[in-house]
């Protein structure tokens, strides 16, 4: 929040001058640690195979005779 750059007290109310002042900016320290909250690869494929499932086996003697006439 506070610049570490010392300033002399005459600067402070006096009118802006013609050089900007230049400030190194430090380079952060970064460790990633979410690699164990990626999720893997997906597979939506077979979602709803169970339903899709249940519902021939309980439809499939009428299909059948409905496929026969």
């Amino acid at each position: 929040m506070f610049s570490d750059v010392i300033v002399p007290k005459e600067t402070l109310l006096s009118p802006p001058g013609s050089e900007e002042p230049v400030f190194d900016r430090q380079q952060p320290t970064y460790s990633g640690c979410s690699e164990r909250f990626r999720i893997g690869e997906r597979s939506f494929s077979r979602q709803y195979a169970h339903i899709y499932a249940t519902r021939l086996m309980q439809m499939r003697d009428i299909l059948t005779e409905r496929a026969t006439q």
